[in-house]
């Protein structure tokens, strides 16, 4: 019996233990807000969203006194399992618990799953819902936009199928890196991530999700086209599953989408869309689509077959309205996705940034700001970087005629310190397809246009105008024009251009006097410096 009794009261001591009375409190984000405590004992009312209200005790505070068993379980909600409360994040929101009288009792919720407030919880995107006619409930997704969006101007939109992964974390950064002005790699885009309910039956177009694509076509991008500044090209991102709904996606008719990314692709449960996508390469003429498809050598063999099935179905009736790629990646399932990602990123724009396809700068710019908003529907610039690319080509070949569009097309686009280049760098292409008329004379134009010049990139290149009046047989002219450098450069120049004086007077014998007078002020004043040294104006002397 002793024992016995022993057994009871240490029993009875540890059922009182875990049943004392514990006050919790939480903090909301709206005054209005009326909370529920739902969690996985009866006291909490055994998980059921709209049972055990708490009492308001200020505008922002809600507490109840209740009687648990440890440990506790449990959330908060606004009545429904669709206003569940959120401490951390939507993709990382676990149930609360209580593991005894020690544990911490008092929580904040940031906002609610039905009312997103994104700027409560620190993102950098935004959490949208639609009531979905089609669907018949309440479809989240993601919006994340580029760091300086402005309704006035237009930005293609990237969607992109399992949006509550991982995955989008990558094509955001993605996205944002390879569109950063210093790069240009892609245009800046509007992402908009998906997050399913039912994921295998909406891309398999099943049971409840038999109308997402529907809700896609008819409510997704029509919202999205009409909350944001668009442009009109759509891409899809899918991975596994998603992969293999983008093959079903574009051969739609009505499809909005014009840039796949299939990243592990299948046909699992449609082979017969093998033959549709024969007849689709081999008669599409709409405006250009551009697929690409990442394989992981780690894959499923059969995820490896269909990307490379895919690919020779394209290569047997090669398209010119399409552009296709499809890389192989040392990757498996998942690793996939950060791997394949941003080629396949790049290959949607390929159009983009291609100065390839412009074989010179006349091409370039006639040609690529109108291309770009035909294709993409975005107003572009052109670059200094591109014209880059050109312009060795024109120095080598002596092209006077493309030198000077160039030089139009910097002016006209501001590509050059907000402006055109100033005359010493417009001399110094002239100069080096050894057009010395030219190079004189745009240097001449520095007098005129000074507030444009650095000085010392004026100095340092100096010599190249003196061979130039020297190539011309125009030596006096060259001597005026130094002189006139003179007097318009500060005084820490005054030594370096008079040396010059000497030194075209002097090695041509003309205006030997100047020259000579040129000399003896380089001798009294001589300082050391990168033109000249002190043996030269000796040499000179001797002459």
């Amino acid at each position: 019996m002793k024992i016995l009794l022993i057994h009871f009261f240490t029993l009875l001591s540890f059922v009182s233990f875990g049943q004392e009375l514990t006050t919790i409190k939480v903090s909301v984000p709206n005054t209005t807000d009326e909370v529920y405590i739902v969690g996985n004992q009866e006291a909490l009312g055994s998980w059921e969203p709209n049972k055990i209200k708490m009492k308001k005790i200020s505008d922002r505070e809600r507490e109840i006194e209740l009687r648990l068993t440890f440990p506790a379980e449990f959330k908060f909600t606004r009545g429904s399992w669709e206003s569940e409360g959120i401490l951390n994040k939507p993709s990382n929101n676990p149930n609360l618990r209580i593991e005894d009288e020690r544990s911490e009792t008092t929580f904040i919720v940031k906002t609610w799953m039905d009312n997103i407030q994104s700027d409560k919880l620190g993102l950098d995107y935004n959490i949208k819902y639609i009531d979905s006619k089609l669907m018949g409930d309440k479809r989240m997704f993601y919006v994340y936009l580029p760091e300086n969006y402005t309704p006035e101007k237009k930005y293609p939109v990237i969607y992109m199928t399992d949006g509550s992964t991982d995955n989008f974390q990558v094509a955001k950064s993605y996205i944002n890196a390879l569109s950063q002005g210093s790069f240009n790699i892609i245009p800046e885009s509007i992402l908009v991530s998906i997050v399913h309910k039912n994921r295998n039956e909406e891309l398999y177009n099943v049971k409840s999700g038999a109308y997402f694509t529907e809700y896609l076509f008819q409510e997704l991008v029509p919202f999205i086209d009409s909350s944001y500044s668009t442009s009109g090209f759509n891409a899809m991102i899918g991975h596994s599953n998603g992969a293999e709904y983008n093959h079903k996606l574009m051969l739609r008719e009505d499809n909005p989408f014009r840039g796949f990314i299939s990243l592990s692709t299948s046909f699992v449960t449609k082979p017969e869309c093998k033959g549709e996508l024969t007849d689709f390469f081999g008669s599409y003429e709409g405006k250009k689509i551009y697929y690409f498809i990442a394989n992981a050598t780690l894959d499923s063999p059969d995820r490896i077959e269909a990307g490379n099935t895919f690919e020779s179905l394209y290569q047997s009736t090669t398209n010119a309205h399409m552009k296709f790629s499809k890389q192989t990646y040392q990757a498996d399932h998942i690793t996939i996705v950060p791997n394949g990602l941003i080629d396949g990123l790049k290959l949607i724009f390929y159009d983009y940034n291609n100065i390839e396809a412009y074989p010179t700068v006349v091409d370039y710019g006639e040609n690529y700001l109108m291309n770009i908003e035909q294709i993409y529907g975005i107003q572009s610039r052109l670059s200094k970087a591109d014209l880059e690319g050109y312009y060795m080509d024109i120095i080598n070949n002596k092209n006077k005629e493309h030198y000077e569009y160039a030089l139009a097309l910097v002016e006209e686009h501001k590509l050059w310190n907000n402006g055109g280049f100033d005359p010493v760098n417009i001399a110094n292409g002239y100069y080096l397809m050894g057009m010395y008329p030219e190079t004189i004379e745009a240097y001449n134009q520095s007098f005129q246009k000074f507030e444009r010049v650095e000085p010392l990139v004026f100095y340092a290149n100096i010599s190249r105008v003196v061979e130039s009046y020297q190539k011309e047989g125009k030596i006096s002219e060259g001597i005026v024009f130094l002189e006139k450098s003179r007097e318009t450069l500060s005084k820490e120049y005054y030594l370096g251009v008079t040396y010059h004086i000497a030194k075209l007077s002097l090695d041509n014998n003309v205006e030997v006097e100047k020259g000579k007078e040129a000399l003896e002020y380089c001798k009294a004043n001589y300082r050391k410096n990168r033109h000249f040294i002190e043996d030269d104006l000796v040499a000179w002397g001797k002459q």
